[in-house]
């Protein structure tokens, strides 16, 4: 049994067995002023990470907040045009059924406003 490793090439882009496969990133730096950097020493010492880790955690979790309030103002529109549908549903079946039927307009209504409206 040959029990000699296969070298991968350089530049292969084949991640390796057992490691996943380590995602792109990029240098991101900014100057900050004394008061600043001192606001960032404080809260870096409270949580026990340097000043430079405790900007880093702030900058991914004011992106990730943006990220939730986009997807919270996403879900409300979303709900508001449910709403809409459901209101322009019920003013065109309440037309189709005084319409098609001969239902009461009053009882049309009552189920309606019980069935499509008030949920």
């Amino acid at each position: 049994m040959d029990t000699k490793k296969q070298a991968r090439p350089a530049n292969s882009d084949a991640p390796k067995r057992g490691r996943p496969r380590r995602q792109e990133t990029t240098t991101v730096s900014f100057r900050v002023d004394t008061a600043r950097l001192r606001a960032l020493e404080r809260g870096a010492a409270e949580v026990g990470v340097s000043a430079h880790e405790y900007a880093r955690l702030l900058t991914f979790q004011t992106l990730d907040r943006h990220e939730e309030v986009q997807f919270a103002e996403e879900i409300a529109q979303a709900r508001r045009e449910i709403t809409a549908l459901r209101e322009d549903l019920a003013a065109s079946l309440e037309v189709i059924l005084t319409n098609t039927t001969k239902a009461e307009s009053r009882q049309i209504r009552a189920w309606i406003e019980s069935n499509l409206r008030h949920r």
